[in-house]
């Protein structure tokens, strides 16, 4: 894969980390994109992407479920799993 296309991928899953980690109430931009997130960590989409660049798609996924819930955890956020 071209390193071009490698960048872009990673910036996805890490668009995607970011969005699914962040602190939010449950209204607003904010909410939809971490719902967004949570619900994209469940595609084949995401596997294929995480494949595509050398990482176990599992363990991408579990990790950042686990920010997530540490971060609903410290500041009583609005999504703790999709």
């Amino acid at each position: 894969m071209p390193s071009g296309y490698m960048i872009l991928v990673q910036e996805v899953i890490l668009l995607a980390q970011m969005d699914a980690t962040k602190k939010c109430s449950r209204r607003g931009p904010s909410y939809e994109a971490k719902e967004e997130a949570l619900h994209f960590l469940q595609t084949e989409w995401f596997e294929m992407l995480c494949m595509s660049i050398d990482l176990d798609p599992h363990a991408v996924r579990e990790a950042i479920i686990a920010r997530n819930d540490d971060v609903a955890g410290r500041h009583n956020s609005c999504l703790s799993r999709a």
